[in-house]
């Protein structure tokens, strides 16, 4: 059977390729790294035009849909289903995030403290230009190595 080493990059929408780039290189602190389908034999075949910026030693291509992006209402800062992508950074930058998204007025709930008894200490929810929700957390066992996970072959709750 083959073993995953590891997530490598996800693409989320963008409905405005720089806006999107800088609003993730100015508070995340991402790199940029490239733009790809601005060809127009690319734009010919479907493909769509993006920009990839680098989180740490993740890929997170911004991607502009085809059709419109459905945003959600500007006050709701987590999706419905719960659906978002989570970032984790250490507890000291976390406090700079926090601090971060008030110089950019950017909206935001919490800092939420989570249980003591899990791996997360704090999130803050908010959404990207393109209505994406977002959380950074910072990890109480940021220090520990990862054990994978490994199958019960049960259902179990948590």
């Amino acid at each position: 059977m083959a073993q995953l080493e590891g997530l490598t990059h996800s693409g989320i929408c963008a409905a405005d390729l720089t806006e999107s780039e800088e609003f993730y290189v100015k508070l995340l602190g991402a790199r940029f790294s490239n733009r790809s389908g601005f060809h127009i034999d690319k734009a010919a075949r479907g493909r769509s035009l993006n920009t990839v910026v680098v989180l740490s030693n993740y890929l997170l291509a911004l991607m502009v849909p085809k059709e419109g992006i459905p945003l959600p209402p500007e006050e709701q800062q987590f999706g419905n289903d719960p659906f978002r992508h989570g970032f984790a950074v250490s507890q000291n930058r976390f406090n700079e995030i926090v601090g971060r998204l008030e110089e950019m007025e950017v909206q935001y709930e919490g800092p939420v403290t989570h249980p003591e008894n899990g791996p997360l200490g704090q999130s803050v929810y908010f959404k990207d230009p393109a209505g994406n929700f977002l959380e950074i957390c910072w990890r109480r066992d940021e220090g520990a190595a990862y054990n994978p996970a490994r199958p019960s072959g049960r259902l179990t709750e948590h």
